[in-house]
């Protein structure tokens, strides 16, 4: 995959070392380039000082280290809760992580697209309409700061696949958002990755081969999963 650069996610330290002890002990790996998994006590926006603020990404550019992405996990915050309270407060997390990208020259910021409840679910139209809302307001500041919000693919949310997330896209009409497309994702939500790629192709800049069992398929067999299908080897064509 020529041209493609490979980075570390710190998904693996978010419990057991701060970000920065965290890309110091990667980039000792030989690791210059990452995904930072947004949790506490790992990594929080507010949780740093404004010294902090300034000195980090002086010593992480001192020491070769480049963060390309800051990742939200869809645990504690739903963009399309059906509780205005939850979108606030999710909508204002993410704003401070833009914050943090402008602040630190990240250009990616990513987001999980919320969750709908099966026994409750809200319908479509509502989901929608709250779900431009909030990325409108993300895009607004993102987008003048030089910061790209990229949307996730994620099995158990309302957004599950990769053409779901197209049109939730539609719906916001900006051209501002991308996509991530985590192809070990793709299998969890009834999606064969490869025509998953083509329908997001134009909209992302990056893919994943995850941490699951079919990830580490991918990675071990050229892009090929035990069914023989091609799952990855497109993205060389974007």
């Amino acid at each position: 995959m020529s041209g493609y650069r490979l980075g570390a996610n710190t998904f693996s330290y978010v419990y057991k070392k701060g970000v920065l002890d965290c890309l110091r002990h990667l980039g000792a790996m030989g690791y210059r380039e990452f995904e930072i998994l947004v949790s506490q006590p790992h990594f929080w926006a507010t949780d740093f000082s404004t010294q902090e603020r300034r000195d980090i990404p002086k010593m992480l550019a001192d020491e070769g280290l480049n963060i390309t992405s800051v990742n939200l996990p869809g645990l504690d915050n739903n963009i399309v809760s059906g509780t205005r309270e939850m979108r606030d407060f999710t909508v204002n997390v993410l704003t401070d992580l833009v914050d943090v990208c402008v602040d630190w020259n990240i250009p990616y910021c990513i987001l999980v697209p919320g969750r709908n409840i099966p026994l409750f679910p809200i319908p479509k139209e509502q989901l929608t309409e709250w779900f431009v809302e909030g990325m409108t307001v993300l895009a607004e500041r993102a987008s003048s700061q030089g910061v790209t919000l990229l949307i996730e693919n994620v099995p158990n949310t309302w957004i599950p696949r990769a053409e779901n997330v197209m049109e939730a896209l539609d719906a916001v009409g900006r051209d501002d958002i991308g996509v991530i497309y985590d192809v070990a994702n793709a299998p969890f939500a009834g999606e064969d990755p490869c025509e998953g790629i083509k329908l997001v192709k134009p909209e992302f800049p990056t893919a994943w081969i995850g941490l699951t069992r079919l990830g580490r398929e991918l990675a071990r067999n050229n892009g090929r999963s035990a069914s023989g299908r091609r799952e990855c080897h497109l993205i060389q064509d974007r």
